[in-house]
């Protein structure tokens, strides 16, 4: 299929579809309340001291900061040489921040502990619409405020962090690369799970997707009239986000517990893909880059870019970073859309931590 029919078909389904401080270390900032735990993490308390964080959040600029935006901080024991750093992490669509601290063997599955461990702070929050944060109408939590979302975080942790990485995955990367190319913030940007191509994954997503009001997890939540919130028909997820490689508890602990993402969020995210690469956010980056993907990655690899190994995918997406500092590709084999969420976590995230200690 031509490049940009197949994104532009994908386009077209989906818009149809989406349209029927209390601690050390921690930012010192008036606007952020640290409360009791109301997520519950897996980090040891040995390795780290985790705070959940109420960040008041604007939907846009010269708009005002009536929501929140609710996060865990993880500030480690031991920090690693150098200027102290935070990982900001920035889960995906229909996901919210449990995504990076994984409840099912968190030895294995949780990043924000591996990160910790490796002497760096972790900041995982739930975007607008998912987990504890806000739930705006549908039509306001969009990808722009998404964006702009990110850049308060980022904001708000440069107060007492000198180095801020920003780390995303699937429609988190997108936010994380118009983000680091739309304000320049971010010293080191990591994106996982997202190519600007396509999967067949990609191209079936609206048929895998339905409105959250009529969702037994949410319908006591989210009304028939607010239908611009979606998630994944039950049952669905194992082939979307997971190779035969995933562990079976793994993924029906993800059904179980899934989240929500908005038609805007998606429609927006898949416009700003969907640009040529003199055009295209991701060309406004200035600081290095590193994809990560699975090479089995269902929503975004295999059909016009291929994810089969580090060469093809870094010749595939060079022309989309070409104003970065650096930029590399790495694929990890056996491996589908959620990187940290198979049994090649540790090869995933070794490859992370290694190009960030070192770049």
């Amino acid at each position: 299929m031509n490049r940009r029919k197949g994104r532009w078909l994908g386009l077209g389904l989906l818009i149809m579809a989406g349209l029927s401080g209390g601690m050390a270390g921690a930012p010192a900032s008036a606007s952020a309340v640290a409360t009791a735990a109301v997520f519950s993490t897996t980090v040891p308390a040995g390795s780290a001291t985790c705070t959940e964080i109420r960040l008041p959040a604007a939907l846009g600029e010269l708009r005002p900061k009536d929501f929140i935006l609710a996060g865990t901080l993880c500030v480690p024991t031991h920090w690693a040489a150098g200027p102290h750093t935070v990982d900001v992490l920035v889960h995906g669509g229909m996901y919210n921040r449990q995504y990076w601290d994984w409840p099912i063997r968190p030895e294995v599955y949780s990043y924000a502990r591996r990160t910790v461990d490796a002497g760096r702070a972790a900041f995982f929050y739930d975007r607008f619409g998912a987990g504890r944060s806000s739930r705006p109408a549908a039509i306001q939590a969009s990808y722009a405020a998404d964006v702009y979302g990110l850049h308060q975080v980022i904001g708000w942790l440069r107060s007492s962090f000198p180095a801020v990485n920003s780390i995303g995955h699937s429609l988190g990367s997108a936010i994380v690369v118009q983000e680091a190319g739309k304000f320049h913030d971010a010293d080191r940007v990591v994106v996982t799970g997202l190519t600007h191509g396509h999967g067949l994954g990609f191209l079936t997503l609206p048929t895998a997707i339905y409105t959250a009001a009529l969702d037994p997890q949410f319908s006591s939540e989210i009304t028939p009239l607010d239908g611009g919130y979606f998630t994944t028909w039950p049952g669905r997820r194992a082939g979307l986000f997971y190779s035969a490689s995933a562990e079976p508890d793994v993924i029906a602990w993800d059904e179980a517990h899934k989240d929500v993402m908005t038609g805007s969020q998606t429609s927006e995210a898949i416009v700003q893909l969907s640009l040529p690469p003199l055009l295209n956010w991701s060309n406004q980056i200035s600081a290095p880059v590193l994809m990560v993907n699975g090479q089995q990655d269902a929503p975004f690899c295999n059909i016009d870019v291929s994810c089969l190994s580090d060469t093809v995918l870094t010749l595939a997406e060079m022309a989309y970073f070409t104003g970065a500092e650096s930029f590399i590709a790495r694929t990890i084999p056996d491996t589908g859309h959620d990187l940290p969420l198979h049994p090649s976590a540790g090869m995933s995230f070794g490859i992370i931590n290694t190009w960030l200690t070192s770049s």
